[in-house]
């Protein structure tokens, strides 16, 4: 083990050995990866991940043609991607996520018709795919992006680079998808409608792109998503999207997590909402959400519910008291009134949010808000007075005229 640190993190030319295992993961080494590498010949794993290697990932690795399994990820590697690595023909495994690698994705790797697992994200890439990824038809699990014509693709995850341009709509090819992970990039345009064909899919997280016009068709896709009964998770935040949220959000009633926060929704929020009955997070603050909150009674089980920044109206629904599951409510910048309950989960500070409306007024004492202002109190006094001082003036009337 010493001797094949010692030769990857200073390279030893002499040290010679028909070793085909190397695992390294996780010593705490620091240091450049030695271009000896390419005298263990007959490698077929090597794991360096979670380390503190830095420098370029020397092209002598493209030597190790016995390679099957080759994981960098998790280190400081800097660079491009090394094109002869499609020389290790046989590689099946290629890890490379969270390093400082820049530039495209190199079309010659296109050409590891072996490879399974392909992960590539936080990085630094850009630019757009070759078509040559569409040759990886054994492809099972790729972090970072694409689909093309790749049949066999399960989950795709491509977080935290910069990627641009729109998302190929050939990606629904891949019929078996169950997880498309693509935050944190620069993808333009809508999201493809396609996706709709993904019987499969559970995870669609899109959150932090450029998706969307702010436009009324931005969220066309979510009609046909409805196809895909096995969605549990969607997660479109921070992007470009606009228009009202479509009634047929109903429909997607497997969902447990959604979050479609600051975009640009507006109208009302759809009382469609509610028969997404297993819901345990709903995220839909800083919108231009208007109305009053909609009845979202038979959602037992959620956990976490934002309706904050938004423009909604009226009062605080009562159903809420009996939301036991709530771990945090957000109602704060709104515009609702009335008094706040102080049954139930509103009789715990920690859990509830609704600071920033004017027009609240009660609740626990924890929440700082005003008391039931002179105004209510003199429409109630005056409410009293009618009732009780109306019919005491019939009976006098009445009195008065019997005396005449």
């Amino acid at each position: 083990m010493y001797a094949s640190c010692y030769l990857v993190c200073y390279g030893i030319a002499q040290w010679e050995s028909r070793v085909n295992g190397l695992d390294l993961k996780d010593k705490n080494l620091v240091g450049t990866i030695s271009p000896n590498i390419r005298n263990l010949s007959f490698l077929r794993s090597l794991n360096l991940a979670i380390n503190s290697f830095y420098g370029r990932i020397p092209s002598e690795a493209g030597h190790l043609i016995r390679l099957q399994s080759l994981n960098l990820s998790y280190n400081s590697l800097e660079g491009e991607i090394l094109v002869n690595l499609s020389h290790c023909s046989n590689l099946m495994y290629l890890g490379l996520q969270y390093n400082h690698l820049v530039q495209q994705i190199p079309s010659e790797l296109g050409s590891l018709s072996k490879l399974k697992n392909l992960y590539l994200a936080n990085n630094q890439l850009s630019g757009k795919f070759s078509p040559s990824m569409r040759n990886l038809f054994s492809l099972q699990y790729l972090w970072l992006d694409l689909g093309i014509a790749l049949p066999n693709l399960q989950k795709l995850a491509m977080a935290g680079n910069k990627f641009t341009g729109s998302i190929p709509s050939a990606l629904s090819n891949a019929s078996n998808f169950q997880e498309i992970d693509i935050p944190t990039n620069y993808f333009t345009e809508n999201i493809p409608l396609e996706f709709g064909n993904l019987r499969n899919l559970t995870w669609l997280n899109a959150n932090r792109n450029l998706f969307g016009n702010y436009s009324v068709d931005d969220l066309s896709f979510l009609r046909l998503l409805t196809n895909c009964n096995q969605l549990q998770t969607l997660d479109i935040s921070y992007n470009r999207l606009g228009g009202s949220l479509l009634p047929e959000v109903g429909n997607l009633n497997t969902f447990v997590y959604l979050d479609i926060s600051f975009n640009k929704f507006f109208k009302e929020i759809p009382a469609e909402l509610g028969d997404c009955l297993g819901l345990e997070a709903l995220y839909v603050q800083g919108n231009f959400f208007e109305g009053t909150i909609p009845d979202l009674s038979k959602l037992r089980g959620v956990q976490y519910l934002d309706l904050s920044h938004n423009n909604l109206t009226g009062q605080i629904p009562n159903y809420m008291v009996s939301f036991s599951m709530l771990i945090n409510l957000n109602l704060s910048i709104n515009n609702l009134e009335g008094e706040v309950p102080i049954q139930g989960v509103f009789r715990n500070a920690t859990i509830i949010e609704v600071y920033g409306n004017n027009g609240l007024c009660g609740g626990i004492q924890e929440l700082q808000l005003r008391t039931r202002s002179n105004k209510h109190r003199n429409r109630v006094v005056f409410k009293l007075i009618l009732a009780i001082g109306i019919p005491a003036f019939s009976v006098v009337v009445l009195s008065l005229i019997s005396l005449c």
